[in-house]
């Protein structure tokens, strides 16, 4: 069984880095880049389609190409729901959030703070943005840089300086609309190298029924656990409710998704390449965890992080694409060019967004009037800086372990989602002022971050499905009778010991739910901060479009004769004012007459 790649696997590998490259160079070169909203923005004069399928591929991550298959592989089916807090997140996103965002013009997500709330608001907000994209950018190159260079020898500095690099060039020189077409094609090079392993696999096993057949008696079927306890992993309330809230932050109002906003040519475009992502999610979610069932099918009689020949359940289909498919010429290499074509599209939209933010809400501000050509120079430097930032912190994160990796799959709940809370309160609250918002999300980022590390030092009970060594004479290991809790009939035997601490139980919270902590946190202390304290800007008119207008949107669902006497109330509440209105208009006649007759009185005495 062969270790490494070939030759011809790395030629795929190139072919893909240098394609993205040449798209960057074909937008650098023959775009209309003369300003920053052409390069940040593309001017808003994109199509629905490529916008839809960016949105997509810029959160289809390494991390949930091996993510997703490893979870299903390790639990089971249950991870399927999830697809549910996908389509309450894209309905929100439509609904709510990008209607008010296009109508606000803005460049930057965090230009809506200041004008709803004030400029150091504005600041926080952009700080914690670019805080939590390097950290999660550094990981998503991270991540399958690690599993290449344990299942197949790849040097991991090659992995992260050759993805890192071609990134950073591409977006650096071509702009959104390079980022947005480079998307494009790695989001089908994603599917294509997904739905290559699933057959080759399924082929391996003996068809789907047999998958199948092989997942129900590893316990691996089971969808629905209505279990109310939020310290288990995975059940319906935890994947529903607490994914909504883990998954909407970069669905509303992370600047990644902003920026796409903008990019689109009307309002109607951008729903449009929201609501087909509902397809297109659906697709991505079932291939993935049928990988996943691939996956276990594949190995269910030999676990193979218990005979360590992986350390973690993530390289589970790197490991069998290396050393399964390497008879297959270019299937490895297809597969290595998918991994990384989903750390690039992430990657890249990142960057993008990184700079957007550090040009609009720093570098403008400060030096409002340097030219439009000085400042797209200044836009490239500002990209091509963040993409040398991001690759030092790979190499970090490669020295730090898995520690960086666990604190990757709860980023957005420490740092994204209160800064998601303090949106949410400015557009739903008319009371909520820059004091109330500040407090909010200095709070939640504390709660969450307490949290975490809590359950860091005190792991909850994450007891996977069954798992068995029965036949592992495949990779080379004959005697499992060896290892340590395995039982008589191969099954690996999983011990947990409760923690005797106070605080146990939270600190157990699944990590679905830390984006709920964070975010109801924000906008709960929020609001009653700034209804409880006194602001120089608490009773300020706030303007129209930077809020939600909930009102209108309920009484578009109300039954019809819920609405007809909403209406009468109306316009009774409208007569009363026109009356009083009216009372006070006479009120006023009278005393001006008054005042003249004044007047004329006033000037016959004179006269006399």
């Amino acid at each position: 069984m062969a270790d490494t790649l070939s030759a011809v696997d790395y030629v795929v590998f190139a072919l893909m880095l240098l394609f993205s490259s040449v798209i960057g160079i074909y937008y650098g070169y023959k775009g209309k880049q003369t300003t920053t909203k052409e390069y940040l923005t593309a001017s808003g004069s994109m199509h629905w389609m490529p916008i839809s399928i960016s949105l997509l591929a810029s959160f289809l991550s390494a991390i949930a190409l091996m993510g997703i298959p490893s979870e299903i592989y390790t639990y089971g089916i249950q991870y399927l729901i999830t697809y549910l807090s996908f389509v309450a997140m894209l309905l929100l996103s439509a609904m709510i959030y990008a209607p008010i965002f296009y109508q606000t013009k803005v460049t930057s997500a965090n230009e809506y703070l200041e004008k709803r709330f004030s400029r150091g608001v504005r600041l926080v907000g952009c700080a914690l943005f670019i805080l939590q994209y390097i950290l999660y950018l550094a990981v998503v190159i991270f991540a399958p840089s690690l599993a290449l260079q344990a299942v197949a020898g790849v040097p991991m500095a090659a992995s992260i300086i050759s993805t890192g690099a071609v990134c950073t060039f591409y977006t650096t020189l071509g702009g959104m609309r390079a980022v947005v077409w480079t998307d494009v094609f790695q989001a089908f090079v994603m599917i294509l190298g997904l739905v290559v392993i699933i057959a080759i696999g399924t082929n391996d096993v003996g068809g789907i029924g047999k998958v199948i057949d092989l997942a129900d008696k590893g316990e691996r079927l089971t969808l629905f656990d209505f279990n109310p306890d939020p310290t288990v992993r995975n059940t319906f309330w935890t994947l529903v409710v607490g994914g909504t809230f883990s998954l909407i932050p970069n669905w509303t109002t992370s600047q990644v998704v902003v920026q796409r906003f903008l990019s689109a040519s009307s309002l109607k475009s951008v729903k449009k390449a929201i609501y087909i992502n509902v397809i297109f999610l659906f697709i991505f979610v079932v291939a993935c965890c049928f990988a996943g069932l691939v996956m276990y099918a594949v190995y269910a009689d030999c676990d193979l992080r218990t005979v360590k020949e992986i350390k973690s359940n993530d390289q589970v289909i790197p490991y069998f694409v290396v050393h399964k498919l390497s008879h297959l010429t270019g299937v490895p290499g297809l597969y290595t060019a998918c991994l990384f074509s989903g750390a690039l599209s992430t990657a890249s939209s990142g960057l993008n967004s990184l700079t957007a933010v550090t040009v609009e809400d720093i570098v403008k501000p400060r030096y409002p009037d340097m030219s439009a050509s000085k400042m797209m120079l200044v836009s490239k430097l500002i990209a091509c800086a963040f993409g040398i930032a991001v690759i030092a912190c790979s190499f970090l994160a490669s020295v730090a372990g898995t520690l960086v990796l666990q604190l990757a799959y709860s980023i957005t709940g420490i740092i994204g989602a209160p800064n998601f809370g303090m949106f949410t309160l400015g557009m739903f609250s008319t009371r909520a002022h820059s004091k109330g918002a500040l407090v909010g999300v200095f709070t939640g980022i504390a709660m969450t971050t307490w949290i975490s590390l809590g359950g860091i030092m005190y792991p909850g009970d994450k007891a996977p499905a069954p798992l068995k060594v029965n036949d592992c004479s495949a990779v080379g290991f004959f005697n499992t009778s060896l290892l340590k809790n395995v039982g008589i009939n191969g099954t690996v035997i999983y011990n947990y010991k409760p923690h005797d601490v106070p605080l146990a139980k939270l600190y157990s919270l699944s990590y679905l739910w830390y984006g709920a902590v964070g975010a109801l946190c924000t906008i709960v202390i929020g609001w009653l901060v700034s209804v409880a304290t006194n602001s120089s800007d608490q009773h300020k008119k706030v303007d129209e479009s930077l809020l939600f207008d909930y009102k209108s949107k309920i009484q578009r669902i109300l039954p019809a004769r819920w609405t007809k006497f909403r209406l009468k109330q109306d316009i009774a509440t409208d007569a009363s004012t026109y009356e009083l209105k009216h009372y006070a208009d006479v009120a006023d006649a009278q005393k001006m007459e008054l005042q003249r007759n004044d007047v004329m009185v006033f000037e016959n005495q004179s006269a006399q």
